[in-house]
């Protein structure tokens, strides 16, 4: 009989989260099933992205991570909370799921938030990069025509400033992507910009950084061990208390698209075969 796993999908957030969903569910063993009823699953899937019900300066934004509905549940761990929520205990969440899956080592000094025992969670952790359907982040023949693009909702994390600050002293072309463009719309920008901007403060995966690599754009980050420990080959590193300096200087250059055999680890078919092999193992 198969495994049924409820994975809902939640309108309030991001649609790079909601594409880490698709990846992990690409392909589904013949083991697994997806259901849309919880009372017909076997295991819920909780995305944590750091925020919490009762933080109502973000209910309205997010509403993860939800309560678990279900008694067995794995938890994608997305990024730890800000800081003024980094008090808050999370052990009940973390210790009694069947698996945590994230591309955050968990001893990393990232993970020092909620009382967590991460010693405890070891064997039951699953670390990966997330994904990118490769079938749809595709390489178009037109022109790049954009400088730079860049993505997000919070200035101050993200760069915007700088970004903005750079580009007008260069005369450079930067377009805000946001949140409202389609998966084609954003595949066909991605492919007009030479650059793309995966800068963050607080810490996340920068999926944007990824998907632009596939499209041919070059992908820049700040200069911190999360981001080197996964994209130290495949894209371009800014010091982080230096960057309209950098960028600057790096938006003169021409960029050369990044081989996509140096992609292939990133591949969707790739990390969700992986993972649940790594899932199946905990389970069975």
């Amino acid at each position: 009989m198969a495994i049924k796993i409820y994975y809902p999908v939640s309108r309030k957030l991001s649609k790079a989260i909601s594409r880490v969903r698709e990846c992990l569910l690409y392909n589904l063993p013949s083991e697994v099933e997806l259901s849309c009823n919880p009372r017909r699953a076997d295991i819920q899937f909780i995305d944590f992205i750091g925020q919490h019900y009762e933080d109502p300066s973000y209910l309205e934004i997010f509403d993860v991570p939800p309560y678990p509905i279900m008694r067995k549940y794995i938890i994608v761990n997305h990024c730890p909370p800000p800081p003024r929520l980094l008090n808050k205990d999370y052990r009940w969440l973390f210790h009694n799921a069947l698996a945590i899956i994230s591309y955050i080592p968990p001893s990393c000094e990232y993970q020092c938030f909620g009382n967590i025992d991460w010693d405890m969670l070891k064997d039951r952790y699953i670390l990966t990069p997330w994904g990118v359907d490769h079938r749809k982040f595709i390489r178009m023949n037109i022109p790049r025509d954009i400088d730079l693009v860049y993505t997000g909702l919070v200035a101050e994390t993200e760069a915007h400033n700088e970004i903005e600050k750079a580009c007008s002293e260069l005369n450079a072309r930067c377009f805000h992507a946001k949140g409202d463009l389609s998966d084609f719309e954003l595949v066909y920008i991605l492919n007009r910009a030479r650059y793309v901007s995966a800068m963050r403060h607080h810490i996340g995966f920068e999926l944007i950084g990824l998907e632009g690599a596939f499209c041919g754009s070059v992908p820049l980050y700040l200069d911190y061990p999360i981001y080197r420990l996964w994209f130290n080959n495949i894209g371009v590193f800014i010091n982080p208390r230096n960057i309209v300096e950098d960028l600057k200087r790096i938006l003169k250059q021409d960029p050369k698209p990044i081989p996509l055999e140096k992609l292939e680890m990133f591949k969707c078919e790739n990390i969700s075969r992986k993972v649940w092999e790594k899932i199946l193992e905990f389970i069975q």
